[in-house]
């Protein structure tokens, strides 16, 4: 399931980009304007096996 954002007229993901893809998380949290505190995305809240997968990634 992807997930995305409306920023300022554009589109972007709210999930994590691991090895060339996007992975979606479970668990998500919320990412406020620290202007006004108002909603701006619910943004994929990553976790130690979505860390192992990046540093994976990474190093292969």
């Amino acid at each position: 399931m992807m997930n995305f954002a409306n920023v300022d007229g554009v589109v972007v993901s709210t999930d994590h980009w691991i090895g060339g893809q996007r992975v979606s998380s479970a668990r998500r949290f919320d990412d406020r304007s620290p202007i006004d505190g108002t909603l701006l995305a619910r943004v994929s809240r990553g976790s130690a096996a979505d860390a192992g997968l990046a540093l994976d990634a990474a190093t292969n």
